[in-house]
């Protein structure tokens, strides 16, 4: 390391070129994506599979908080403060509240997953096991198996949990059939708004097809929306532009901006775009973009996509859903 002779100390950031911390580069030093020297994260996979899991970010929260064994449980607050009380208020069996108690352990909880005839013969081996929260949950993200149920146990998951701290904290009465019966409905919405609407509306085209117009239905409108990016200013411009299936023009929309990748603006289109649809009541859409990335993201192909445009493309998918 060359030590300068003049100037005064700089802080740098060492794995940034010009030595600038940026939050993106913290992101992918933590998720192991820069070369760096320190230990490799055995749990990554882990975290990309919970955080791109379809459930509510509350839910997603509160799994990331199990994995990382700080869910303020009795036992955790009591590590913290020794005068703090260490024992499950939920069954009064003097059982520590641990995740594990609370999630599948506690009476309360067996009740509630009881009531839920979709998952209870499935998870019924998980309530009398010692195994850790972690590993539970890391079985409920890869086996395939689990996968098609992953997102009701989740669900079901939180609400223990939610209503456990309602009984602390407002003196809720626990009713285990109510608990079952709302992380059902909440599953269903959940399941109905991330992932069927994805798949309902709109469509993905391939544009260069010579026949792509007369395949479209009567009674459709075609938005195509693109846009540019400059990389030394990170300024951005979405372009809007409709036509019925006949190929007639129906209007059109400049929108400029900012964005962090020629990706993100992309996808700054596509939420421009579902604004564009609201505001005009349109039915019967076609969203149609040459960024294979997003538009596998909009139809639930996730994988390649950068975590810095998924957010916005969320915000897409709900957009979308309430198109009717």
């Amino acid at each position: 390391m060359r030590i300068p002779v003049s100037g005064c100390d700089t802080l740098i950031w060492p794995f940034n070129k010009n030595g600038i911390l940026i939050v993106k580069y913290v992101y992918k030093l933590l998720a192991n994506e820069l070369p760096h020297n320190s230990t490799p994260n055995p749990y990554l996979e882990l975290h990309k599979a919970l955080w791109k899991t379809p459930l509510l970010p509350k839910t997603q929260l509160f799994l990331w908080k199990c994995v990382e064994n700080i869910l303020p449980t009795g036992s955790k607050l009591s590590s913290y403060n020794s005068n703090h009380e260490n024992r499950c208020k939920s069954c009064n069996s003097g059982a520590i509240e641990t995740p594990e108690h609370m999630i599948l352990h506690c009476n309360f909880a067996k009740n509630v997953w009881s009531n839920l005839p979709a998952v209870s013969h499935v998870i019924a081996q998980d309530l009398n096991s010692d195994i850790s929260i972690k590993d539970w949950i890391s079985k409920w993200l890869f086996a395939k198996n689990l996968l098609d149920k992953s997102h009701i146990v989740f669900t079901t998951a939180w609400c223990i949990w939610k209503d456990m701290c309602s009984k602390v904290f407002d003196n809720k009465i626990l009713n285990p059939r109510l608990t079952a019966n709302t992380a059902h409905s909440l599953a269903d919405e959940t399941d109905s708004s991330l992932v069927t609407a994805v798949i309902s509306n709109p469509k993905t085209v391939a544009v260069n097809e010579d026949n792509f117009l007369n395949n479209t239905p009567q009674n459709s409108l075609l938005v195509f929306c693109d846009a540019s990016f400059d990389k030394d200013t990170n300024n951005s411009g979405v372009a809007i532009v409709a036509m019925n299936h006949a190929g007639s023009f129906k209007g059109c929309k400049l929108v400029s901006g900012a964005a962090a990748s020629p990706e993100g603006s992309e996808s700054l289109a596509i939420l421009e775009a579902a604004k564009w649809i609201l505001s005009k009541n349109h039915q019967n859409i076609f969203l149609i973009s040459d960024v294979k990335n997003v538009m596998a993201y909009m139809n639930n192909i996730k994988g390649q996509t950068s975590w810095s445009s998924c957010s916005v493309l969320d915000d897409c998918l709900f957009k979308r859903y309430s198109l009717h």
